[in-house]
């Protein structure tokens, strides 16, 4: 019993019966490895307060047993702080953050920041936007949350639909073994000469992960390919 999950699926494809029964599959799939998902349609057009309010209704149906938050296609995305986490001083802004749909009980506002000076728009943040004023998280999140989102995929000749059916059926034949994937990671490093090494998380990560043998250097795009790779598959990569 691994508790309560909240899953939030955007509800564009729902007339689809291939995409209903990938979503059918994925929940099944979830209380079979012990979950007990509850799930809550959504618009790629809502504000982000309003997907917040019904997530936070069901998680107050049982607040002790409710963990987990699967947000799957484009579910909107919250925006929040005055950041700029990369260094890059046109960078600074909001950010996305889903922490924001997992943080139960904190104070989120939208009155304080008011900063357009990056050069996306994506980040600039004013009051009254619906982007979050918060830099840190008000509070510890309640919630572990992930994303499955393949919207806004232009390299990709199939649509946001056709993606997400082939990802959620790839992530079925992996949960019953179909589908089997090697045991070790691989790092690219494209910045070895940084005094911030950059690569450090994925060097701690793999090792704990995989172990320290089974953590590689290559190249990302030649060694991920199941029809290219000279080396096997991996289950991680940097």
């Amino acid at each position: 019993n691994r508790g309560i999950a909240i899953v939030v699926i955007e509800s564009s494809f729902i007339a689809n019966i291939e995409f209903q029964n990938a979503v059918d599959t994925f929940t099944e799939d979830l209380e079979l490895d012990g979950w007990f998902p509850k799930v809550i349609y959504v618009n790629a057009a809502d504000l982000v307060v309003d997907v917040k309010t019904d997530i936070t209704t069901v998680y107050n149906e049982d607040p002790s047993k409710t963990k987990l938050l699967v947000l799957i296609g484009n579910v909107p995305v919250p925006h929040s702080g005055e950041l700029n986490p990369d260094g890059h001083s046109d960078h600074e802004g909001a950010w996305p953050t889903d922490t924001y749909y997992a943080e139960m009980n904190g104070n989120w506002t939208d009155a304080s920041v008011n900063n357009t000076t990056s050069t996306n728009a994506l980040n600039h943040n004013i009051p009254g936007d619906g982007k979050l004023d918060q830099t840190y998280l008000p509070s510890d999140v309640e919630l572990q949350v992930g994303r499955i989102d393949l919207s806004d995929l232009p390299a990709f000749s199939e649509t946001e639909e056709i993606l997400l059916i082939r990802y959620l059926e790839k992530d079925h034949r992996y949960k019953t073994g179909e589908l089997v994937v090697g045991e070790q990671a691989l790092i690219d490093d494209n910045f070895p000469t940084f005094n911030e090494g950059f690569s450090q998380s994925g060097y701690n990560n793999f090792a704990a992960l995989v172990g320290r043998d089974n953590t590689h250097l290559q190249d990302y795009f030649t060694q991920l390919s199941y029809n290219t790779s000279t080396t096997g598959t991996y289950l991680w990569s940097y």
